[in-house]
């Protein structure tokens, strides 16, 4: 019952990501092809990724220079 409060959090700007950071899908326990949408970008900049979820540990962020 809690699958879906675990999420892909991102920034662009190099911030780690948080709670109130833009969210990459927000369907977990179910899959839904129409919520998976590229993520826009325009120049260089770097790509910050962190899962968040009830109950469960943090991940580490994963960042990717674009």
């Amino acid at each position: 019952e809690y699958m879906d409060k675990v999420k892909l959090y991102y920034t662009l700007d190099g911030t780690e990501p948080t709670p109130h950071s833009q969210v990459y899908n927000p369907s977990t326990s179910y899959f839904q092809p129409d919520l998976i949408k590229p993520i826009l970008v325009s120049g260089p900049g770097t790509l910050m990724v962190k899962v968040i979820g009830y109950g469960k540990n943090d991940s580490e962020v994963f960042a990717y220079a674009y």
